[in-house]
């Protein structure tokens, strides 16, 4: 009991010791960094992460969605949040959609949870 649908199992490789948690759905390892789940509402007041939406984190963005700049707002947003240059992420999906995916290099699950928090 307990273990249906993987529920009460220790990550594969691990000790299931406590403190070992998974990482959220909106983040996920990808080589030397990590792709990151958004939905993101374009032409917003402010730019911020504001929670999350499903699995997302949700991002509101001031740039409205016209020639990519909203675009290039959110992966500003989400270098310079992680402390990191501009050129660190880049959009990998959803160029024409609120749901996207930025790619961070040279950064880890943890540090993007820190940032942004669990949903």
């Amino acid at each position: 009991m307990g273990t249906k649908h993987g529920r009460g199992r220790p990550e594969a490789g691990g000790s299931g010791a406590a403190g070992a948690v998974a990482a959220p759905a909106y983040v996920v390892p990808d080589g030397d960094g990590v792709r990151i789940a958004l939905h993101v509402a374009p032409r917003a007041t402010k730019t911020e992460a504001c929670g999350f939406q499903g699995a997302a984190l949700k991002v509101r963005v001031q740039a409205p969605p016209v020639d990519g700049r909203a675009n290039r707002a959110v992966c500003e947003f989400v270098a310079e949040a992680l402390g990191l240059p501009r050129r660190a992420a880049t959009l990998v999906a959803g160029e024409a959609s609120r749901e996207k995916i930025v790619r961070v290099a040279g950064v880890g699950p943890d540090a993007v949870i820190a940032v942004f928090g669990r949903p």
